[in-house]
């Protein structure tokens, strides 16, 4: 890993950044702590077809994220999102079910320890596939996308969140990290906007 990792980091604040300009943008009647938890959703929805559009094109992962970066930065820019007011007294619980989630991530999917990975109840039995999937995308050779395990047979499966912590990793974070940070923030953002 490089840089510990930050270049991941950034561009996964980014895209819940961006997320959050687009839904203010929109206007959409949603309370500020909403608006808060749905960006994380459609923030990374969106960075991923932002990167993987440039990636179809030409089939190199940097000029995805290259491109999804400026992208997301212009419409940031151009929509000038305000702060949110919280309200407090949603705090406690709110912050409850993001530790929670969190927590969860990482204890219950995917840890690296004593040099090798382990997957959890939940992920084992997907774990090889997905892991598989980032790794192809992130280390620059599966284009045409095609399924890994299966030499020449195209991708049919829906492969955008993989995708997406492919570019993570690619940006550093790793393979643990990768799929631990959006999905506790994806499961965070699901449980929060649930409450």
């Amino acid at each position: 890993m490089y840089l510990f990792g930050i270049p991941g980091v950034l561009f996964l604040a980014l895209a819940v950044l961006f997320g959050y300009s687009l839904l203010y943008a929109l206007r959409l009647p949603l309370r500020d702590l909403e608006l808060v938890f749905a960006s994380a959703v459609v923030g990374i929805v969106a960075a991923a077809w932002l990167c993987l559009l440039p990636y179809l094109l030409t089939g190199n992962l940097d000029v995805g994220i290259v491109v999804a970066s400026a992208l997301m930065l212009a419409s940031i820019a151009w929509a000038r999102p305000a702060l949110p007011a919280v309200e407090k007294v949603h705090l406690p619980i709110v912050a409850a079910i993001v530790l929670l989630s969190f927590i969860f991530m990482y204890l219950g999917l995917f840890q690296y320890y004593d040099g090798e990975y382990h997957a959890a109840y939940p992920f084992y039995g997907d774990a090889a596939f997905h892991a598989a999937m980032m790794n192809s995308f992130s280390q620059g050779y599966n284009f045409p996308p095609t399924y890994p395990m299966m030499a020449g047979q195209p991708l049919r499966y829906t492969f955008l969140i993989d995708f997406y912590s492919a570019a993570l990793d690619r940006l550093g974070l790793g393979l643990e990290w990768s799929i631990v940070l959006p999905g506790g923030l994806l499961l965070s953002s699901l449980l929060s906007l649930l409450y």
